[in-house]
């Protein structure tokens, strides 16, 4: 006869006597070294962290007092209300460390002044490389071997453990912050500075989280497992190349003798290592800078063949090694098995994903702003280079399918451990596996193992009754695996394999297609063959095609002189040139030049900015500055030249500003007002010497020598190019001649009156008669030449220097005259001399005579010699 089990009992009613409900039975179940493993991950990592931070914080602040001088980290803790600035630095450091920008602001007390406020992005890289390490190194002394069979309970303990760890982080970054505040007597500023941020507390409790979550996972199922080993594949590529990179900067470094900044260097080598992986493959380096109150308003962009030959060549060389290297790394990895179809898909994306955060996480993002304005200052990879870093996978995974497994046969066995080193074949990498059973969800019993620590957690357990597969490489893995054939794998169909070919053919040819448009627009088609093409036109002496690459904004008239003809036989042209550094900025570029003439070394800088296409598919770069041409200017002289025996149809600049009414320049002989004028209105004239022939004169006017001008690169010459006719010595002397010749009449003796100079006629007016006149030089008369209308007191203007209406100018000039006088006809004849000047006044009023040219012939006009003195005359003397 059966029982009949007793009725279920309810639950007493809840009341004030009540027990306190109990805890939820899966928490009950969780022991006490699984929390105590839990914080202990926490604490490790956040111990780890902390002690990069803390280096990183000590290299900034040696590197600043090493900049500034061994007292400002003092005086800097002195200021800073937050305590000593490494300590503060460290917290903040710490946060960053997860992706948390660092948020400034600035507070002004009085004035009625609006604060400012910014934010600096940057990744110290060792902080969170430093937790890792620590946990890593350390988890199997903390419980390594206890395990989570539950996935709820990993993620509890996972949430938990990141969650403390981003709450500890956050609250130390937001109360240890960087403060400053000064008052003075006008006001009163304060600035402050922390890391604490939402996105920096989710980044550090997922990571954390995730890094808590396995370690306690028991076994790593199939796709953690190749997730892993396509991850510690793209890890060791990006490190070591990054390391390789690292050492060849420190080497030009080194040659260049650049030390200054090392020490704060050394806190950022991650971030530069992963900065040089990018510029090897091609990806550049950008800084750019926005408009704003910090008047910063251009970009800088850094190729890898923008640094020096002996860089980027080994550079590129120990690239594509790595490569290979990483491409038979990853197919040992996988134990021979990369053709399958989910290494395909696993390192492409790893390596995508990878770029995805070093393309937006590595670098550095600056901005403040104030009242309406602001600025914003970033260094970083081009935003397309994570593009890159997917075809760096398919090339990786290229050369693993199609290349390494028929290297393997031929490597030497040393070769080939060499290459393997430290590789440990995944076992999962191409073999399906079989999961060992977890109990039900509503068991709750052996929640937590032991896991022996000799078994690596990435192990599958064999399926039932198959022999368990070793957990180590075996001696010679490498020659094993390419020797043995290799594991049927699954039948695809014709459609997948149509795209799956058809989309690397068209990665490769991408691939290809870029680095060979990378390297003409670096070469072929950039600025500085652009630049080359216009340093070659100025040597080769082709002038017009010189000046159509550039040339200054002027007239035609002001090109007359820059033809072919005369550049071509100009002499002391630049016979070579060197071309230095390029440096792009976006669509625009300096190219830095060495220019060599006559001996001598011209540096130059082209500025060039992108101007359309060409050849479809690169930039057209056009020259906007650092024109070598130079001014002179065509002060006066015929409108016909020949320069450098080339006849040019040319207008003097100076003559027509001289006609022109609206002209403002104040013209004289000045160098400065030449330089003026020919920077203004001058001829352009590529370096050079040039030889301008005078023009034919004839025997009293004269163009004077030829003039051979140099012309140095952007030179405004101070010296004019005239040709203004003069009058030659020969018109002096021959004029001075005549005048003389015609005074000669003036000492006609024996008359009062001198019919042919009037001017000398004379008689003693105090005797009623006067004989024996005799009349002889006192002072012989002295003629100058001087310019019409010209000051009779000071002219110091040679006549071989002018060529405008002349005088001729008598300076002295007395007569001597000796006669017999008598009142009555019945005295004795008395002797008497008298000296007197019929040529005026030296000083107040000279005696002139105008003189004209008429082809080869003088014309002196004498009739101021016509005019007799009626003061020297007795009245029956005169007419």
């Amino acid at each position: 006869m059966s029982q009949v089990p007793p009725p279920p009992q309810q639950p007493p009613a809840p009341g004030p006597d009540s027990p306190p409900p109990a805890v939820a039975s899966f928490l009950k179940e969780i022991p006490p070294n699984a929390w105590a493993r839990t914080f202990l991950i926490v604490a490790v990592f956040f111990g780890g962290a902390l002690i990069m931070a803390g280096v990183i914080a000590g290299l900034f602040t040696a590197g600043v007092g090493a900049a500034v001088g061994n007292g400002f980290p003092a005086e800097l803790d002195a200021v800073l209300g937050g305590g000593p600035t490494w300590i503060v630095m460290t917290f903040q450091l710490l946060a960053m460390g997860f992706l948390s920008p660092l948020s400034l602001g600035v507070d002004f007390a009085e004035l009625g002044m609006h604060g400012a406020g910014g934010s600096l992005f940057f990744v110290p890289w060792f902080v969170p490389a430093g937790g890792i390490a620590a946990v890593v190194t350390t988890q199997r002394y903390l419980g390594g071997n206890l395990r989570a069979r539950h996935i709820g309970t990993r993620l509890l303990l996972a949430a938990l453990a990141g969650v403390a760890f981003a709450t500890v982080v956050t609250v130390l970054a937001a109360a240890i912050r960087l403060r400053f505040d000064e008052a003075t007597a006008m006001f009163g500023v304060s600035a402050w500075a922390h890391a604490a941020s939402f996105p920096g507390f989710i980044v550090a409790a997922l990571l954390v989280g995730f890094i808590t979550y396995l370690l306690f996972l028991p076994q790593r199922g199939t796709i953690l497992q190749r997730a892993m080993t396509s991850i510690a594949q793209v890890f060791e590529h990006v490190i070591a190349l990054s390391i390789v990179g690292i050492v060849l900067g420190i080497i030009y470094g080194a040659t260049q003798g650049t030390n200054e900044g090392l020490v704060m260097v050394l806190g950022i080598l991650p971030s530069l290592g992963f900065f040089l992986f990018s510029a090897l493959h091609f990806i550049p380096m950008i800084g750019s800078g926005s408009a704003g109150i910090a008047g910063v308003g251009e970009a800088e962009t850094f190729h890898i063949f923008d640094a020096h030959p002996g860089i980027w060549i080994p550079g590129l060389v120990i690239m594509v090694f790595a490569l290979g290297i990483s491409a038979f790394r990853w197919n040992v990895r996988t134990n021979f098995q990369a053709h399958t179809t989910w290494a395909w898909v696993t390192l492409p994306v790893t390596y995508l994903l990878a770029g995805m955060l070093l393309t937006f996480g590595n670098g550095i993002y600056f901005s403040m702003f104030a009242e309406g304005e602001g600025f914003q200052i970033t260094f970083s990879s081009a935003s397309w280079g994570f593009l890159i870093w997917a075809i760096i996978g398919a090339v990786v995974q290229l050369l693993a399918v199609f290349v390494m497994p028929q290297l393997a046969r031929r490597f030497p066995a040393g070769l080939s451990r060499t290459l393997s080193w430290g590789v440990t074949p995944s076992a999962a990498a191409a073999a399906p596996t079989y999961q060992q059973p977890y109990p039900s969800s509503t068991d709750h019993t052996e929640q937590f193992e032991p896991v022996d620590q000799t078994t690596p957690m990435h192990s599958v357990p064999p399926p039932p009754g198959a022999a368990p597969a070793s957990s180590a490489a075996p001696e010679g893995v490498w020659q094993q695996a390419a020797s043995e054939p290799r594991q049927p794998r699954e039948p695809m169909s014709r459609t997948t394999k149509i795209l799956l070919w058809t989309g690397l053919g068209v990665l490769v040819l991408a691939a290809i297609a870029w680095i060979a448009h990378s390297v003409l627009a670096r070469t072929v088609f950039g600025p500085q063959h652009t630049a080359e093409s216009y340093l070659e036109a100025v040597v080769d002496g082709r002038a017009e095609d010189a000046l159509e690459e550039m040339g200054p904004n002027v007239t035609d008239q002001q090109r007359v002189l820059s033809t072919d003809d005369v550049y071509q036989a100009a002499e002391n042209r630049p016979d070579r040139f060197e071309l230095g550094d390029v440096t792009r900025d976006g669509t625009s570029a300096t190219v830095q030049a060495t220019v060599y003439q006559d001996g001598k070394a011209y540096p130059i800088e082209f500025g060039l900015s992108v101007s359309g296409t060409q050849a479809g598919v690169f930039r057209d770069w056009a020259m906007d500055s650092g024109d070598l041409a130079g001014r002179a200017v065509y002060m006066s002289g015929p409108s016909n030249l020949t320069v450098n025996d080339t006849e040019i149809d040319i207008e003097p600049t100076g003559q027509e500003l001289e006609d022109s009414s609206a002209d403002s320049y104040a013209l004289d002989d000045s160098p400065e007002s030449v330089q003026r004028l020919a920077e203004e209105t001058g001829q352009v004239l590529l370096p050079g010497t040039y030889t301008f022939t005078a023009p034919e004169g004839s025997k009293y006017l004269s163009s004077g020598d030829d003039l051979v001008l140099t012309v140095t690169p952007g030179e405004i010459s101070s010296t004019p190019i005239e040709f203004s006719q003069r009058y030659t010595e020969e018109f002096e002397q021959d004029t001075v001649a005549q005048v003389e010749q015609r005074l000669e009449s003036c000492l006609a003796d024996g008359s009062i009156r001198v019919d042919d100079c009037e001017a000398a006629s004379w008689e003693d007016t105090g005797w009623n008669a006067m004989t024996d006149l005799e009349r002889t030089w006192d002072t012989a008369p002295e003629i100058e030449l001087v310019p019409s209308e010209s000051d009779p007191y000071a002219s110091d203007t040679e006549i071989t220097e002018y060529s405008g209406p002349v005088t001729a100018r008598v300076v002295e000039g007395r007569i001597n005259a000796t006669y017999q006088v008598r009142d009555d006809e019945d005295q004795d004849w008395m002797e008497r001399d008298r000296t007197y000047s019929p040529f005026g006044d030296s000083w107040l009023d000279p005696m002139e005579f105008p003189v004209t040219l008429d082809g080869d012939e003088i014309n002196i006009d004498f009739s101021a010699l016509d005019e007799y003195n009626t003061s020297w005359l007795s009245q029956d003397s005169r007419d």
